[in-house]
């Protein structure tokens, strides 16, 4: 008892089992977030300090932790093993068709980014009063709520920035729940910071790398390694065989995908519809106008489908009214329309700005049986554009994504469906997206049309939507003229 009371006396206690990374090569300094296990071992990403580390003299590495609100403890420490995760590898590369991560351009940059580092803390041991680790986690679930404990643009500002808590949804789990995608607004410096469960505060993943689109810019979403496969890595390896790691969990692929199918074009192109009964389809016109060959709901395999609506290029609204033909191809259940269960409720008018929502679409990654399914993004209404006080544009903070047109908007307040996405906002001048600055239809606009032809089966129903009142135009096309303004910034 007497040398227990010693060595408690020896230990320094933490407050917060995220850490920050500071490594030092000759000129270069880098640094990034990580996560504290036991008393001396910290696991990260190792992809963003990976390409410069050597294992040389010249290499140190600091960890730095929170002791107290107002007291950051300095370690050394030594780098113990960099590990590749093949789950990882596999799963990334088939990410890698549809999608642009940070410096993967070969095998061995696709290798240092599924990599974990293990990092051994020198010094008396560390006591961390943090138990998120050691507790139970639940399966990874697409929306589920999620907070990320790290510190934006790493040791640059420990005090103003350290286990800052950043807060989003899991989007979608892929590989089989090896990787999943989050919303998160993820500054540099937290590659390696530790991923929570928001209602049970337990460790589902580690952050690895954000993500861009195939052209380059930033989409709004982060990629994450689950625990469970680096929990696995590390009793397989070893290392850590005294260290209380939870086993791998089941892990589950389910959340309000309810009404949402992907659409494909014969000409490889792809988008999301929203299903209203057994065999209508809300999509954007854009996704399948001048397509001249039948498109469908899943490529090569999924019901082909005929046109009851397109909107013209001179309407302002893009919408686009399908029903599944099951004359042509027989409405195979092994689709994703027959995972997905009709629209529940009708459409809700009662949103106004500042409301919940959430969006549910196929986008960012090409939709398929072996990958991320529709990707669930979180924000809120900013802004309901009128016209004759008829709503005819939702605003939304949610991140939107090239595949994402069509998809269905849902007010998390009343559980409501409310709209259709449409785009995000661009600048074309400077080739800028903005995937928190997206636009949709009321679903309201189009539902009495709907409830007819539900009713009635007669496609002339929806040639009213050809008429339009002069405004709307204006709104979606952006070109409401207002007076020049000088701005003082």
């Amino acid at each position: 008892d007497v040398a227990r009371g010693a060595l408690f006396k020896r230990m320094s206690t933490v407050v917060s089992s995220s850490v920050v990374i500071q490594l030092r090569n000759n000129d270069v300094i880098l640094s990034g977030s990580g996560l504290l296990i036991g008393s001396n071992y910290v696991l990260t990403s190792s992809v963003w300090f990976n390409q410069y580390f050597q294992r040389t003299k010249e290499n140190i590495l600091k960890v730095y932790l929170k002791a107290a609100e107002s007291t950051i403890i300095k370690r050394d420490a030594l780098l113990i093993t960099v590990s590749t995760i093949p789950e990882l590898v596999t799963g990334v590369r088939k990410l890698l068709r549809d999608v642009t991560l940070p410096d993967t351009e070969s095998v061995e940059d696709i290798s240092r980014l599924c990599s974990i580092a293990v990092l051994q803390i020198t010094g008396a041991a560390l006591q961390c009063r943090d138990k998120r680790v050691l507790s139970k986690r639940p399966p990874l679930i697409a929306s589920n709520n999620v907070y990320v404990r790290g510190t934006p643009f790493g040791d640059h500002l420990l005090r103003l920035f350290m286990n800052s808590v950043l807060v989003g949804c899991i989007c979608g789990v892929c590989s089989d729940g090896v990787l999943f995608i989050t919303d998160c607004v993820l500054p540099v410096g937290c590659e390696g910071a530790p991923v929570y469960c928001m209602t049970t505060h337990s460790l589902v993943g580690l952050v690895l790398s954000p993500i861009s689109t195939k052209a380059g810019n930033p989409s709004g979403l982060s990629l994450c390694c689950s625990i469970s496969t680096i929990s696995s890595l590390i009793h397989r390896e070893g290392y850590l065989s005294k260290v209380d790691v939870p086993r791998p969990p089941v892990l589950e692929q389910s959340g309000p995908v309810c009404g949402v199918v992907s659409v494909h074009t014969a000409s490889g192109a792809w988008g999301t519809g929203v299903l209203i009964g057994a065999d209508v389809i809300v999509t954007c016109a854009h996704v399948i106008r001048n397509e001249t060959e039948p498109f469908t709901t899943e490529k090569r395999t999924g019901p082909e489908c005929v046109v009851l609506y397109c909107s013209l290029p001179s309407q302002g609204l893009d919408l686009a009214i399908l029903k599944i033909d099951d004359s042509v191809s027989p409405h195979r259940k092994d689709g994703h329309v027959m995972h997905n269960v009709p629209l529940p409720v009708t459409p809700s008018d009662h949103y106004s700005a500042g409301d919940a929502v959430a969006i549910i679409s196929y986008g960012l990654v090409r939709p398929c049986d072996d990958n991320v399914g529709p990707l669930v993004t979180k924000g809120a209404i900013s802004k309901v554009v009128y016209c004759d006080d008829i709503p005819v544009m939702i605003q939304t903070t949610a991140v939107v994504t090239g595949g994402s047109s069509g998809g269905i908007l849902v007010n998390l307040n009343t559980g409501c469906p409310i709209g259709v996405v449409v785009s995000y906002a661009k600048d074309d001048t400077n080739n800028i997206t903005y995937p928190r600055l997206n636009f949709c239809v009321p679903l309201s606009w189009i539902w009495p049309s709907l409830s007819d032809y539900l009713i009635t089966r007669d496609p002339l129903v929806f040639q009213k939507l050809y008429n339009e009142q002069s405004g709307i135009k204006e709104i979606w096309q952006l070109s409401i003229s207002q007076p020049s303004i000088t701005s003082k910034l």
